[in-house]
């Protein structure tokens, strides 16, 4: 369910300048952009519009104080939108954790006077803010933005959006001279700059630290930035004292969306610690992390109970950093326990090697960080030895594996005719296995001739999923990887070689392209190994692990598998199969899916409708290309019963919903072209023209056709957009430079006609 948004936007109309009919109709088109937004029903965006007399930060007071959305949006009447600005700047903030994202309205003043102009921000955020206000008042106009700014990043909540982008039309600064309005706002710019300055100032110094032992290590912690800032990263801190290491941490290696760091810690300090230092330690963490607190994760209590439940949980860290109870015991067990936490390839830290002159050696981290890394021989590299110690856990050495056994296997009913071509593909197996599962056309005795293992079977009643696990039980035991095909597709040249290249020791699964036919290629990964897997459900059958087994893909881009199927083949058991497989397993959403496509394929509309809803409702449905086209099959569902307006919605969502995909725009275009909505028609026919093509599942040829070019040429002449009809007339014409009702279009774009 996409989330409210409230956009206030300040007016100031009542100035009296001789230049509001330009800021009128600016309104009217920020309106509109708004109302153009993907992904959000009209109900979802309450516009707060606010006049007459006040400042800018005035009004935002009043606006938020009127607003009921999850997020609100900083808007004006100089300011449009793109379709989708609002769909992505709510992605930007969920997936990177930061309740402030400003929009993308072009280049950034050196001094970042621009970079929070306009903006989406979490309301629930807002209360963190100074006098819990979006806008200080104490800005008159110029300043208020860069506050903000500056006030969310020091809490590390700040982000510019580089996709969710607004046209600023600045109209005075357009023109060179300034209008009342402009002048209104400006009236006070040094006051506000000067007052700025100040603010930033005072919030710089804002995190508090009884001393600065961390400052003095960051020099060691600088050497790896390159190894993890940017990747998705796991970090384990044990020992966080003030926060100050995690903060410098999280900000300078969890950059990445993903990555996260755990503070284990019972904050009651220890011995080289003063009690002016214990007293209030918690809080005293919990308020200098507050900015970071999205990505740190704390476990409140002593490290040697913590690290085991983090073993049991099956936890696993990039980095751990041991700065706890300095006794040397202590040391030596957060070591070993440290050790089954990090990855091959991990980095573990000790702190405070050379600390404690004077002290038994009991007392001290440095015996036991010896001891353990003699005791590990190779296992560890030192990187660094001085105040502290890093060192890499390496990785296991693998050695020269012999070649692997290769079955490829399938099950049959009377496909004499595919019978040579699939078994010539697949000559260079070491085996295979077919089971036939009643052929009456000489299907196993072609099979045979071709070399084939062929075994009989009766399945009955049909399914599916049975007949391929009885294929996989009878492959002898003694294979290593196994191919599972169709008879109607066929090994491309080179697949062994691409397989053996790929398969490592410990790999189970490989994913790989596949050409379904009709232009459709995405990615599939039916090559497995011999142990640990199984078919699931009684059509549209899925390769799934045993519980037991722990998957583990290899990836190429190459074409393996090319379909080239019978289409005289009936379908008609689908649905009935389908329908036990909702039955069976109610909450898959696989099984809910394609029950519910097969429903459209009958023209079954209320059903359809109905079975659509249930899928998107489950909690497992994740997936949002599969979820995307289940919003486009209602779009086409609510189009075939005359509801245009639910179809359009419809179809909407599902661009919103998987935006990076051609087919979520063409669908969205072809509908908008189908009831003469020309201005999304063109918006969403360039987006697809403008989105890449993907070879995953589910694909639509016609996405990459002539056909997108096409209908961004019509709609741009139904809106008097000659050059574009043009442009994109052409375009077509390249991609199908035969088509005769291409080329009357442009004649009539040219004018010819």
């Amino acid at each position: 369910m996409a989330p409210k948004i409230s956009v206030i936007i300040p007016h100031l109309s009542e100035v009296g300048s001789t230049d509001l009919p330009e800021r009128e109709d600016g309104l009217r088109r920020c309106i509109e952009s708004i109302d153009r937004q993907v992904g959000f029903l009209h109900s979802d965006i309450e516009k707060i519009v606010l006049d007459g007399p006040g400042t800018v930060p005035e009004k935002v007071v009043a606006g938020l104080k009127k607003s009921s959305g999850d997020y609100i949006v900083f808007a004006a009447n100089d300011v449009e939108f793109s379709m989708d600005s609002f769909r992505l700047a709510v992605k930007d903030s969920t997936e990177n954790n930061k309740a402030l994202v400003a929009f993308d309205g072009g280049s950034v003043l050196p001094d970042e006077g621009n970079i929070c102009e306009h903006f989406l921000i979490r309301k629930d955020f807002v209360p963190s803010l100074e006098d819990g206000q979006i806008f200080s008042t104490d800005f008159h106009h110029v300043g208020c933005d860069n506050w903000l700014w500056a006030q969310a990043k020091r809490l590390g909540q700040a982000m510019r959006s580089p996709r969710a982008k607004i046209t600023h039309h600045h109209f005075s600064k357009n023109r060179g001279t300034k209008d009342a309005v402009y002048e209104l706002g400006w009236s006070r710019a040094e006051e506000d700059r000067k007052m700025l300055g100040e603010k930033i100032e005072k919030l710089k110094n804002n995190r508090t630290y009884s001393n600065n032992w961390f400052e003095l290590r960051i020099g060691n912690f600088e050497n790896f930035i390159s190894k993890f800032s940017g990747r998705q990263v796991r970090c384990l801190e044990v020992g966080s004292f003030e926060g100050q290491s995690a903060n410098w941490i999280v900000e300078n290696w969890c950059t990445h969306a993903g990555s996260h760091l755990t503070c284990v810690d019972p904050f009651t300090g220890s011995v080289e610690h003063s009690s002016e230092e214990k007293e209030g330690l918690f809080e005293r963490f919990e308020r200098n992390t507050v900015g970071n607190s999205t990505k740190i994760k704390v476990i409140k209590m002593e490290s040697h109970v913590a690290l085991r439940r983090l073993i049991a949980t099956g936890e696993k860290f990039d980095f751990i950093y041991i700065d706890g109870d300095h006794h040397r015991d202590a040391v030596a067990k957060d070591a070993e326990l440290a050790h089954q936490l990090l990855v091959p390839g991990g980095l573990l830290a000790f702190d405070d090697y050379t600390w404690g002159a004077g002290l038994e050696s009991w007392q001290k981290p440095q015996e036991a960080i010896d001891d353990f890394l003699s005791a590990m021989g190779d296992e560890y590299e030192v990187a660094i030895k001085n105040a502290q110690v890093f060192a890499w856990k390496k990785r296991p050495r693998i050695g020269k594996t012999p070649r692997p056994k290769i079955a490829v296997y399938a099950i049959s009913k009377n496909e004499s005719k595919f019978v040579e071509r699939f078994c010539r593909s697949c000559r260079d197996a070491d085996l295979i296995v077919i089971t036939d599962t009643g052929s009456t056309d000489g299907t196993v005795e072609a099979a045979r001739a071709l070399n084939a293992v062929v075994h009989s079977v009766s399945i009955s009643p049909w399914r599916f999923d049975i007949a391929r696990n009885a294929s996989i039980a009878l492959i002898p035991s003694d294979i290593d990887i196994c191919v599972n095909l169709d008879l109607d597709e066929v090994l491309e040249p080179g697949w062994r070689e691409e397989i053996e290249k790929l398969w490592k020791p410990g790999t189970t699964r490989l994913r790989y392209l596949f050409d379904w036919g009709s232009g459709v290629r995405f990615m599939s990964n039916k090559i497995h190994s011999r142990n640990g897997y199984m078919w699931k459900h009684p059509c549209h059958e899925l390769l799934v692990p045993d519980p037991r087994t722990t998957e583990v893909y290899a990836h190429t881009e190459k074409l393996l598998v090319r379909h080239l199927p019978d289409p005289t083949k009936s379908r008609g058991q689908y649905i009935d199969l389908l329908e036990i497989g909702v039955k069976e397993d109610p909450y898959c959403p696989r099984n809910s899916f394609y029950y519910a496509r097969e429903l459209t394929f009958y023209n079954r509309h209320t059903d359809a409708l109905k079975e659509l809803k249930r899928y998107l409702d489950l909690p497992t449905a994740t997936w949002a290309d599969e979820r995307a086209f289940a919003m486009r099959l209602l779009g086409s569902t609510y189009h075939a019963l005359g509801n245009k307006e639910l179809a359009l919605d419809w179809y909407t969502r599902g661009a919103a919903e998987a935006p990076h995909r051609r087919e979520s725009w063409f669908a969205l275009a072809e509908h908008c072209y189908k009831v003469g909505t020309w201005d999304t028609c063109y918006d969403a026919a360039t987006r697809c023209i403008s989105t890449p093509n993907s070879n995953q599942w589910p694909t639509d040829s016609r996405a990459s056709s002539a056909a997108p070019h096409d209908i961004a040429a019509i709609a741009a002449h139904h809106l008097g957009k000659k050059e574009e009809s043009v442009k994109h007339g052409r375009a077509a014409l390249e991609l199908s430079p035969g088509d005769e009702r291409l080329k009357a279009n442009m004649r009539w774009y040219l004018g010819e006609k």
